[in-house]
């Protein structure tokens, strides 16, 4: 059969294909689901496991025993187990089942077992007294006896009570339940042990002549009283028709389980030996059982059992007269989950061994309760009530007539689901046990098949448009702001049926269905659907409520979704935009304030109460960025001095759009603080051009020269600072610059000595400079030949302090003439940075300046001292004197914006 991993992509291969695939994501040891070719789906489940995935992947189930260094183990087990092999310490079995564990030993030293198949035999483990561990046909657990050979075995006082030795893994706890005990985690049972039991060989007994007579199936009579191999007491795993049986009582603490066996019955003088005790542990999931009038019941039977009369004097394949009906118990918790409608059919199958003659006769299936190792007979309830269905029919060897039969039982799964169980017990018991015509057995592997139609899931992903909203009901529900929305849910169905969906809209304020339903053409599985409602069905301001569900291929129907949305189509009244007194800058309309790096907010407010958010955007209309709430206050920090516009536009609850409100306003320039010519030519004192502002004093070593212009002879009266020795220098008489807030310095220079790092313009400083504008010589300059010009801010007044610097990639020509220009930019709110610029005049028509990448500050600090050109202060001393000459020097009170940098680099030669 073919396999694939889910149900969807199982129910189309199998429509594809016209065949069954399995749901291999379903698939347990006990259970198997499957995709038919007609669109339903299967559950086949059966008492027996199926498989084994204890090795991880799916694998035939393997009782053989196979010795390894942990001991014997079983080689495909449901179960992992493994077994003593005689080695001192270690315990008689460990079982691992989901990451649990449980240890079960004996209270005597065990040799090393005799192996045959699936049965391991400690022999005299004490006189006369074996032990036999035989496993269970599906892998699912083990039994163990204590085969104890005669009356003088059994009067040996270990055999008063026997104390196994249990012990489990954390998260276990180990309880008694109903005679026996389970292993259970958290309520949930792990593993699990019936009421122990023992029994003679007391079907032994029977007379040799009567002894002798074949049996034509699996017998009810007799096994071998003690087999000449081991291995080979098949009464060594459960008594046999006729055997003498007692339920032993129990103890259960956190260490051991101690049972007591029946001091008559070993005392009897009726008792046929030997006798076995026996506690067994099982994992299974699934139970069957025999009950017997006049014997015991035979819990989790292996092989056959019969039902109806077994008549020792009509049949000597009878070990005694007595009645008998059989039970199984399938676990059935999909099934439970349904509706009686979904379930289609349910076909239950056992396989027929024997019955008493050839002639056809009824046996009849009921809904019995479910059951435990404690039912005794009659078992059921067998009445009317729970009657499901006959066959009549015979399973005899002789006449062919051997093999499965099946029963129609659509009626119990039906009452599985109506009843949200977990499980059904199903029970067979001949229509007549006054005779033995209706004599039959069969084996305890049987199945159980439902095949079931699950409606399609609840509609998920639901959106109305527009704006796409998700689903809410009630006052939270969302506004759109279309009277035509789409509808859309995706559909699923669980059985990977195709699917089809119907909408429905409801008026709110009426309760009445105002539109559909209205159903889209079938899609796979797992698929979007949609519907557009028509012009004419809603209107602005009112409340819909729309509905959906998926229909299947069959025609059932899943569960509803309801959304809701109300419709709202007026346009919000556009924002007023309103500068935030208190910030750096005030941005009034039309007005003329602040500049670059100088951060200003705005109030955005539109008169219309439904307001949500707001979109708007700087200098252009693109309208870019959003905010929620209503007011808001947006920020700006400009990057450019000039005229800016500010463009805002209100968005109301159902996404409706005002008309775009244009506010403008103007960033002021920088404003030119200090200004040097240097044109003197003469003297001293160099004048500052800016009103008031404080002149340079020259030092008496410093020279004047030809400016730029002058030796480019487009102006005769360009001059310039010459520096020619170390100590020529000069300076202000007070401060000029604030170097903790944003300034631009500018200068024209020309540098005559570039063998060591050297100072245009910086401010001066107790330790450090507060600034540096000039050349430096080091390996990480840029240029590739270890010298650039830099501009540079140390981060304190301190000895060592670590420094900002920028680097530009503009070699340093010696003896030639640049513009450098450092900036350094302190916002409000965006990051401290440095950054400089260097126009050339290779080519005086064509200027421009090449800048660094902005590098971030640490937090400034304010330089109180006076501004100097020709070198710098560092530790305390005099540092990098400039060789070479100054041509005009400047400085703003804040960043001047690129195109400021390119007319100043420009007018310089113009």
């Amino acid at each position: 059969m073919t396999e694939t991993a889910d149900a969807e992509e199982a129910a189309s291969v199998a429509a594809a294909c016209d065949h069954d695939v399995e749901v291999l994501s379903e698939r347990t040891e006990w259970d198997t689901v499957v995709a038919q070719s007609d669109g339903l789906m299967r559950l086949d489940t059966s008492i027996a496991a199926m498989r084994t995935k204890v090795s991880g992947a799916w694998e035939a189930i393997d009782t053989t025993l196979v010795p390894t260094a942990a001991g014997i183990e079983v080689a495909a087990p449901v179960i992992e187990m493994s077994f003593s092999d005689g080695t001192p310490g270690m315990p008689l079995a460990r079982l691992v089942r989901d990451g649990h564990e449980l240890t079960f030993d004996v209270p005597f030293e065990l040799p090393e077992p005799v192996v045959v198949g699936s049965v391991l035999e400690y022999d005299e483990v004490l006189d006369g007294v074996d032990l036999i561990v035989t496993l269970a046909p599906d892998a699912t657990g083990f039994s163990e006896t204590l085969r104890v050979e005669d009356a003088e075995a059994a009067q040996q006082p270990e055999l008063a009570s026997v104390a196994f030795p249990v012990a489990v893994s954390e998260g276990l706890e180990v309880e008694p339940h109903e005679g026996g005990f389970v292993a259970v985690d958290d309520g949930v049972t792990v593993f699990s042990s019936p009421a122990p039991l023992m029994w003679d060989s007391g079907a032994d007994a029977i007379p040799a002549a009567e002894a002798a007579t074949p049996s034509d199936a699996l017998r009810e009579t007799r096994t071998m009283r003690h087999a000449a191999r081991p291995g080979q007491d098949a009464r060594a795993s459960q008594p046999t028709g006729g055997d003498r049986v007692e339920t032993m009582p129990v103890e259960v603490t956190d260490e051991a389980v101690k049972v007591t066996p029946s001091a008559e019955l070993l005392a009897s003088p009726e008792t046929t030996w030997p006798v076995y005790i026996d506690p067994s542990i099982s994992g299974k999931m699934q139970d069957r059982t025999a009950v017997r009038d006049n014997f015991p019941q035979r819990y989790n039977f292996t092989g056959d059992e019969g039902v109806g009369l077994c008549h020792r004097p009509t049949s000597t394949t009878c070990s005694s007269t007595f009645k008998s009906r059989l039970m199984w118990d399938f676990s059935l918790a999909t099934i439970g989950s349904l509706t009686p409608d979904q379930v289609q059919s349910a076909t239950f199958s056992a396989y027929g061994t024997h019955s008493y003659s050839c002639t056809a006769s009824r046996v009849d299936l009921y809904r019995t309760n479910g059951f435990t190792a404690n039912t005794g007979w009659s078992g059921g309830p067998f009445t009317s009530d729970r009657y499901v269905t006959n066959r009549v029919i015979s399973h005899r060897a002789a006449c062919g007539t051997q093999g499965l039969v099946e029963f129609d039982v659509t009626a119990a799964a039906k009452h599985v689901a109506a009843n949200d169980l977990s499980a059904v017990a199903l029970g067979l018991r001949a229509n007549t046990e006054n005779t033995m015509a209706g004599w039959k057995r069969y084996r305890y592997d049987a199945t159980l098949s439902v095949v079931y139609n699950r409606p399609p899931s609840l509609p998920t992903g639901a959106v109305t448009t527009l704006p796409s909203t998700t689903c809410v009901r009630g006052s939270s529900r969302p506004w759109i702001r279309s009277t035509t929305p789409t509808l859309w849910a995706g559909m699923a169905d669980p059985d990977g049926n195709n699917v089809k969906a119907s909408f429905e809209l409801w008026d709110i304020s009426t309760g009445k269905r105002i539109w559909g339903p209205v159903t889209t053409a079938y899609r796979y599985t797992n698929r979007s659907h949609s519907a557009a409602v028509p012009a004419g069905v809603t209107a602005n301001g009112g409340r819909y409520q729309w509905r959906v569900k998926g229909i299947d291929a069959y025609g059932l129907a899943g569960p509803s979704l309801s959304c809701e949305f109300a419709v709202d189509t007026a346009e919000p009244a556009p924002p007023a935009v309103s500068p935030v007194a208190g910030q750096p800058a005030f941005y009034d309309e039309e007005g003329v304030h602040g500049g670059v790096g100088a951060s200003g907010s705005f109030t955005l407010q539109s008169s219309s109460s439904d307001v949500v958010s707001y979109r708007y955007s700087f200098t252009t209309d693109s309208l870019g960025s959003a905010k929620s709430g209503h007011p808001v206050q947006v920020a700006f920090t400009p990057a450019e001095a000039g005229p800016t516009n500010l463009y805002v536009q209100a968005i109301d609850r159902a996404g409706n759009a005002s008309a775009v409100r244009q506010y403008r306003f103007y960033v002021a320039f920088p404003g030119r603080t200090a200004s040097w010519s240097l044109d003197e030519g003469t003297g001293t004192i160099a004048s500052n051009d800016v009103a008031g502002g404080p002149p340079f004093t020259l030092d008496p070593g410093v020279t004047w020269g030809a400016g730029l212009l002058q030796h480019e002879e487009l102006d005769p009266d360009d001059g310039a600072l010459v520096f020619d020795a170390d100590d020529d220098t000069a300076s202000t008489s007070g401060a000029v610059v604030a170097t903790d807030q944003s300034f631009t310095v500018e200068a024209t220079v020309r540098l005559d000595a570039i063998a060591s790092s050297a100072t245009a313009v910086s401010n001066d400083g107790v330790v450090n400079s507060g600034f540096e504008l000039g050349m430096t010589a080091s390996s990480a300059c840029p240029t590739g030949d270890g010298r650039c010009w830099t501009f540079r801010m140390p981060s304190a007044d301190t000895s060592g302090a670590p420094a900002a610097v920028a680097y530009s990639t503009v070699p340093v020509e010696q003896g030639t003439w640049v513009r450098l220009i450092g900036m350094h930019s302190r916002p409000d709110d965006g990051p401290e940075t440095v950054q400089l610029a260097v126009c050339e005049y290779s080519d005086p028509a064509d200027v421009r300046p090449v800048a660094s990448e902005p590098v971030d500050a640490t937090a400034a600090w304010n330089s109180t001292l006076p501004l100097r050109i020709a070198r710098a202060t560092e530790d305390g001393e005099a540092a990098r004197p400039w060789r070479g000459a100054l041509g005009e020097v400047q400085v703003w009170d804040g960043v001047r914006s690129w195109g400021q940098v390119h007319d100043s680099c420009a007018r310089v030669v113009q």
